[in-house]
């Protein structure tokens, strides 16, 4: 399988490439090594702000873990000299987002609340900080946030972590090993609950918990039938790459987040119809055309093309409708049971 590598520039000279890490509870939108969206549970919610590399003169190389949505970095000087390497991970079963930064030089790291309305406090360690989002707290202009949220930010190793404003707080990673953890929950005990699990676990199992869990959840896409003209390796690539987005996208509750500039998530999206109707396309060469139906699905792509009968137990197919704006989709009252999610 390949393995393509993306290249990030800094701020100012980069092409704003997003990538995801997620797991249905917590989530983090990333452009190289900064997240910009910090976010979860649950998906559709504010954010809790933006993990930012203040240091100035560097380049990354990012890729994603091939069968996972675990992202890996490796930054560099302006002289191609390697300057550190940090992996983001979503942690399995867990409202928990987990970096480990390997550096060989001091680095900063700034995080940003995304807006007044979110707060921040000391704790009696002073190695954490905790967050906390108000009930009644908007976002998209309208929605209110109708239970209270809590993130616990905690570092560890050759990290150290202050308050700098009402809104900022700075990341100092001395040369070392450092472990950074968002613990969120709706409350503040299950957050720290979640947050000295993380530690004593530690950084080896909380990654390979989340190995497990990935290859279990995408064990159904293996093998793969035939690619026909299509190279196998690439095949291969594109469907473990489609698989793990929708996944990492994918709500507790069931609904796909639209996007990355508008997070809220919906029981069918046109991404996940059109990329399960490729997927048999590609394996299958089917002609059948994904924009006539839309696809909730529970990610689990068949070995063969089945007829359209045969998926229903697998797949809920929906008629098309006139597009609606994202406000009225919002205020759709739902019906029935909510769909069933594959969990990470």
């Amino acid at each position: 399988m390949t393995n393509p590598e993306r290249l990030w520039n800094g701020p100012d000279g980069d092409d704003g490439s997003v990538h995801i890490v997620g797991n249905g509870l917590i989530a983090a939108y990333g452009c190289g090594p900064n997240l910009f969206n910090i976010f979860g549970p649950p998906y559709s919610g504010p954010s809790w702000g933006a993990l930012t590399l203040t240091d100035s003169g560097l380049t990354c190389r990012a890729w994603r873990e091939p069968g996972t949505a675990i992202w890996h970095y490796r930054l560099a000087d302006a002289q191609g000299n390697e300057v550190a390497e940090f992996t983001d991970v979503a942690v399995a079963g867990h409202a928990l987002l987990a970096r480990q930064c390997r550096c060989r030089q001091p680095l900063t790291l700034s995080l940003r609340l995304a807006d007044d309305k979110a707060r921040h406090f000391a704790t009696t360690n002073p190695a954490a900080q905790m967050l906390f989002s108000p009930r009644g707290r908007t976002y998209y202009w309208e929605y209110p946030l109708t239970d209270p949220g809590f993130c616990l930010v905690a570092v560890g190793g050759a990290a150290e972590l202050a308050a700098a404003d009402a809104r900022t707080m700075t990341i100092r990673l001395a040369a070392g090993e450092s472990l950074l953890t968002f613990a969120a929950a709706g409350t503040l005990p299950e957050a720290t609950l979640t947050s000295e699990w993380a530690a004593a676990t530690g950084w080896d199992g909380l990654l390979d918990r989340t190995r497990r869990q990935w290859a279990a959840a995408l064990a159904p896409l293996s093998p793969l039938p035939a690619a026909g003209e299509l190279d196998p390796a690439r095949l291969a690539w594109m469907v473990d790459s489609t698989a793990t987005q929708i996944l990492a996208q994918q709500g507790l509750t069931g609904g796909v987040l639209a996007g990355h500039n508008y997070r809220m998530a919906y029981g069918a999206t046109s991404m996940a119809s059109s990329a399960a109707c490729w997927t048999w396309a590609c394996t299958r060469r089917r002609a059948r055309s994904w924009r006539d139906i839309g696809v909730s699905s529970r990610l689990k792509v068949p070995s063969t093309t089945p007829s359209r009968s045969a998926l229903r137990g697998r797949f809920t197919f929906t008629r098309k409708t006139a597009a609606r704006s994202p406000a009225t989709l919002c205020a759709r009252p739902r019906t029935g049971s909510p769909p069933r999610a594959t969990t990470l």
